[in-house]
Formats: structure tokens, C-alpha cells, sequence
């Protein structure tokens, strides 16, 4: 899951998603519906979105604790997607649900500077 991560985002930096500075986030100017639906804005600012390669991937920025956001994740978006599974270390976690359509999103929350939290999501697309 982690090397999928680092796939959709494209950079070199762990997993590929940049280490917030300490002000606050700005939100992503465009999320696509799928994106927008997982309502990650839940858990933090949609830094951001974008998409690649048969997946949809985000960039979420967080003031809670990986403690508090991974089973508030297990919880709202099981009422909506099957659980797949996950892996709570308390300072990194991760989850992967499914849709009704069988497509896997998976879920990377990772402890980073300042207290903060980044929640990184890949969706398969839908086929075209």
C-alpha cells in the first residue's frame, strides 16, 4: 500500500507526500467526486488530488492523532465500504476499504512535524 502511494504522488520524498510546514493547510483547488465522497475532510485540510495511472490519490493534512482518526475511519466509512483490514502502530496506520463496485481505497495516516497527521488515500478509478 505504501509503494502505491508513492506511485500516485510521484515524488521521492517517504510515500511522496511533502512534510507540512507548521502554519495551517491550504485546501486543494479541484477533488474529484470520488475523493470528495471518502468526506476526508472529516479528518483534515485536502492539501492535495490528483489523478494517475487507474487511481485517484489525496493528500490530507490533520491536527488529530492517528489514535483518534483511525478507528473515527473504521467506524464512519464502514457504514459505507467494507473493511478490508488495518494496521494501527499508533503513530503510522494503515486501512483499506472497498465500494459496492469492488474498487480498493486504501488509506496511509502517518505522525509528521508539528503534530500533525497526513492521511494519504489512493481510490481506484472507475472504469471509463
Amino acid at each position: 500500500m505504501l509503494a502505491g502511494g508513492a506511485a500516485c504522488s510521484g515524488g521521492s520524498e517517504e510515500a511522496g507526500a511533502p512534510v507540512p510546514d507548521c502554519t495551517h493547510a491550504v485546501r486543494a483547488t479541484r477533488i474529484p467526486p470520488d475523493i470528495e465522497a471518502l468526506a476526508l475532510e472529516r479528518w483534515g485540510t485536502i492539501t492535495k488530488s490528483e489523478a494517475r495511472a487507474g487511481f485517484l490519490g489525496a493528500v490530507a493534512v490533520s491536527e488529530q492523532q492517528v489514535v483518534e482518526i483511525y478507528p473515527d475511519m473504521v467506524r464512519r466509512l464502514g457504514a459505507s465500504y467494507t473493511f478490508l483490514g488495518g494496521d494501527n502502530e499508533g503513530f503510522e496506520a494503515e486501512l483499506s476499504f472497498a465500494d459496492s463496485e469492488d474498487r480498493v481505497v486504501s488509506f496511509t495516516l502517518t505522525e509528521v512535524a508539528c503534530d500533525k497527521v497526513l492521511i494519504r488515500a489512493l481510490f481506484e478509478k472507475r472504469a471509463a
